[in-house]
């Protein structure tokens, strides 16, 4: 049997060196493979793997029943010193690496020396080493790979080396008892690659140069945190990253359970989603870094899923620093604990979902500089019940404090726009004040506003759309200002404790639903210029008794007073063309008055006049206006009692002035028609029960005096100036003669002086709107112009503005001096156009005399030439000299 088993232990030896292509070798405890090509070794374990159901065990062989890893350490080795380098045949092998399973369940080691030599320690190479309690990394240690101390479950301490750059997947795990790690540089930490699932669980501790971190300040230089590089440290209670940082990696302070506040350097721009996930203590956190505020980053953060907040859901403030201009789109979503958050001036923006769902945010003052709060900003932050906003902001964006915990606010009037849901579900709103700066409050802006007592919508609100105050069932009043035109669908909606309502003049549409189950409404004045009401407008309005309906209305949609229980009589309109299915259902209706001429369509199922769907019961009085009966009976409206309603009431109708108008009166068996005719000059504005309607039919319930109201017509005067400038723009009345402002004045310019000369056209006496300009006379300007020669004034004259003026004098000279002679060369300036005072001053050309010649003559009596200052002059002797007797021209 040991014959055999030295066999196979042989071929093992054998083939270990042939997989490999080096040299193994034994030389003490140890066991090396050597690499002839570049001198260095690696310790090993000293058989091959076997493989699975294999039948042999031998513990000090390293042989395991079930195919598993062995090391041929022996069973009882307590200590391994592994060498720098080995002598092998003569020859120096460096060694570079623990190589994988090298101390493989080596269950009594418990310390191990490493030299400097060694770069790398593979997989699985002190995995199961029980009795191992700390180990110490030399500086050339740059990589662990994965497994490398798995389930070395007594492992308490580990040195890590300054030249650590990676650890693999796992290789740590199962140290179940590692409670310090000790590094001696910060930045070199930082910079290792974890490259697995929780290669290593720092379960307590971080030791410094033997110190505990407790307040971790990341060294200058440092550029990144690599992945889960802090996990688990629950020693540190802070951090600080400085500016250097531009990266944090996932789960780099996972689960630090102590970490408290943490500062970002201020060039962070990507902090992975989890990293720092299980910080529960985290409370203060203070922002430098514009980009991570910005939420402008995406090497690592996705913003699609805002679930979970950056810095965990534990932070209770957060510190925005100086410098920072923008808070972006889901910023700090989701941190339920944050109570306040500081604001610096330099902040400009404020993005959508900044704040979302922090359910316990209750300060945050937003300064002056910020002029942008994005759509749902502080949506669901239930305990913020009151916040300042600036006056630097223009609009509240959709949804900005929907579901907020508001119980009021001021509006800046910087706002002009209220955006859809703005305050929607603000269930604690009691009151709002809307400046006048706001024209537009957008769909359910203030919808279920359970609290909202009361409101005033001002003047400059020009849009207001659907739903915007629906169920604010505690709101018992409402105004409507003028600038108004139309109620959209479901404006008032389930307001139920609405009482009254003052709709505008210049309404002109009532939506669908706009006062659906307004149930307390009592009484309701349509305005004149309504010409149609909505589906469902009115339905279930049990306390309404009264409605006044628009003179201009046209449609009555349909159940519009359906269920408006208390309702007993309504005059429909004469330009009513069409009243919808069940407008009048379930109602106790005791008369309709109808004013149309030609019989409104009824619209609705077709036996919409049977007993389920009728529009009035059968003892409700119909009336029609004369000499429609014939018209009616044609229609579904004979199914009713239609008949004339009796005229036996007497009429006084006039004018109040009838110097301005009249009033014609006619009178016939049941109705009665009214023309308020105005004079020249004169209109007619209403009549004194309100009505503008004109001509007019009433149909008289008593004894009515009725007065028409007319008015001067007025026409604007205009007065302007030639440059179209108004000078005065007054009202006048027909007739009347406009007075004109104060003769006004032209400035003159350089070419014309101005007189002012009148108003164009004619003043003629009021009869339209009428604009007069300003005329005026021009007088062409002169300017003197001036000739000089040296000192000396040559002429001045006065000269026309255009014209260019000219010396009218000989041709200006100069005397002669010993050593010129001068030419009249022109003018300085240059003439040109008169368009101001001018001197024009005359200018010479000096030419040198020529110098006496002093030369000696000979004998000679011949002439000779003579150069000098670019002249060629002919001498002739003159005894001993020369004289000049002429020049050469060239």
């Amino acid at each position: 049997m040991k014959t055999r088993l030295l066999t196979l232990l042989f071929a093992l030896t054998t083939s270990v060196g042939a997989i490999y292509g080096d040299l193994v070798v034994t030389i003490g405890d140890l066991r090396y493979i050597l690499n002839e090509e570049t001198m260095t070794a690696k310790v090993t374990y000293k058989h091959m793997t076997f493989f699975k159901n294999e039948s042999y065990y031998n513990m000090n062989a390293g042989i395991a029943a079930d195919g598993g890893y062995y090391s041929t350490c022996i069973w009882h080795i307590m200590t391994a010193n592994i060498p720098a380098s080995i002598e092998y045949n003569g020859k120096t092998y460096d060694v570079i690496a623990i190589g994988e399973h090298a101390f493989q369940n080596c269950k009594n080691l418990q310390s191990v020396s490493i030299p400097n030599s060694v770069t790398t320690i593979e997989s699985y190479a002190f995995t199961s080493c029980d009795s191992l309690q700390s180990i110490t990394m030399p500086n050339s240690v740059t990589t662990i790979e994965s497994y490398a101390f798995y389930s070395c479950t007594t492992l308490q301490s580990i040195t890590i080396s300054n030249g650590l750059i990676s650890i693999g997947k796992d290789a740590f795990v199962d140290c179940r008892n590692l409670n310090a790690v000790h590094i001696s540089d910060i930045a070199a930490w930082c910079a290792i690659n974890f490259n697995g699932n929780n290669p290593l669980t720092l379960a307590h501790n971080l030791y410094l140069n033997g110190d505990l971190v407790t307040d971790l300040a990341i060294p200058k230089g440092v550029t990144n945190i690599t992945k889960e590089a802090f996990l688990d440290c629950s020693s540190i209670t802070s951090v600080i990253f400085p500016n250097s940082v531009t990266h944090i990696d996932s789960k780099a302070f996972y689960n630090c359970s102590n970490l408290k506040t943490a500062v970002i350097g201020k060039n962070v721009i990507g902090i992975a989603q989890e990293t720092f996930a299980g910080s529960t203590y985290l409370k203060l956190v203070t922002l430098l870094s514009d980009s991570i505020v910005s939420r402008t980053y995406t090497l690592f953060q996705s913003i699609a899923n805002p679930s979970y907040p950056l810095f965990g859901d534990s932070v209770e403030t957060y510190i925005i620093g100086e410098g920072i201009k923008k808070i972006g789109d889901y910023a700090f979503a989701s941190s339920r604990n944050l109570k306040s958050v500081s604001i610096p001036n330099s902040v400009t923006s404020i993005g959508a979902n900044a704040f979302y769902g922090c359910l316990k945010l209750s300060l945050i003052n937003i300064p002056n500089s910020v002029s942008h709060i994005g759509p749902y900003a502080f949506q669901a932050c239930r305990n913020l019940t009151n916040i300042n906003l600036p006056n630097s902001i223009t609009s509240i964006e959709n949804g900005t404090f929907v579901s907020a915990g508001l119980i009021s606010i001021d509006i800046p009037n910087s706002v002009t726009r209220i955006g859809r849901g703005a305050f929607g579900d603000c269930s604690k709103l009691i009151a709002v004040s809307i400046p006048n700066s706001v024209t537009s409050i957008e769909s359910s802006a203030f919808g279920d506003c359970i609290s909202l007592s009361s409101i005033e919508i001002p003047n400059s609100v020009t849009n207001i759309e659907n739903g915007a105050f629906v169920a604010c069932d505690k709101l018992e009043s409402i105004t409507i200002p003028n600038s108004i035109t139309d109620l959209r669908e479901e404006t008032f909606y389930k307001c139920y404790n609405l009482k009254s309502v003052n709709l505008p003049d210049n309404l002109k549409t009532i939506g669908y639903k706009c006062f659906d189950s307004c149930f307390k409404l009592d009484s309701v004045k349509i305005p004149h210029n309504v010409k149609s009401i909505g589906n469902l407008a009115f339905f279930q309005c049990k306390s309404l008794t009264s409605i006044k309906l628009s003179d201009s209305l046209e449609i009555i949609g349909d159940s519009c007073f359906k269920s408006c229980y208390k309702l007993r009589s309504i005059t429909i309109p004469s330009k009513v063309t069409s009243i919808g299915s069940q407008a009048f259902y379930n109602i106790d209706l005791k008369e309709i008055i109808l004013l149309p001429t030609t019989p409104p369509i009824i619209t609705g199922p077709k036996y919409y006049f049977d007993y389920a769907h009728k529009c009035a019961y059968p003892e409700t009085s119909i009336y029609v206006p004369c000499g429609t009966l014939e018209a009616y009976m044609a229609t579904n409206w004979s199914l009713h009692n239609i008949q004339y309603q009796p005229n036996i009431y007497n009429i006084n109708a006039f004018a109040v002035d009838t110097l301005r108008g009249k009033v014609d009166v006619e009178n016939n068996s049941c109705l009665t028609y009214i023309l308020a005719t105005p004079y020249v000059g004169n209109y007619f504005v209403k009549w004194s029960d309100g009505s503008t309607e004109n001509p007019r039919t009433i149909t008289l319930t008593q004894d009515t005096t009725i007065t028409a109201i007319f008015a001067t017509q007025t026409f604007t005067v205009i007065f302007v100036d030639d440059n179209d400038t108004v000078l005065s723009s007054q009202e006048y009345e027909y007739g009347s003669l406009p007075i004109p402002p104060t003769d006004p004045v032209k400035t003159n310019d350089a070419q014309y002086s101005y007189t002012f000369a009148g108003w164009s056209p004619r003043i003629v006496a009021v009869t339209r709107d009428a604009t007069y300009k300003a005329t005026y006379t021009s007088t062409l300007n002169k300017y003197t112009i001036t000739f000089m020669s040296e000192d000396s004034v040559l002429s001045t004259d006065l000269w026309e503005y255009g014209t260019t003026p000219v010396y009218r004098g000989g041709t200006p000279t100069k005397a002669e001096d010993g050593e010129y002679v001068y030419t009249f060369n022109g003018w300085i300036p240059e003439i040109v156009s008169v368009v101001a005072d001018a001197t024009y001053t005359a200018t010479f050309t000096a030419t040198p005399k020529p110098e006496a010649i002093e030369d000696v003559m000979d004998n000679s009596i011949m002439p000779t030439k003579h150069v000098e200052n670019g002249k060629i002059y002919i001498l002739m002797p003159n005894g001993k000299k020369y004289s000049i007797i002429g020049e050469l021209v060239k």
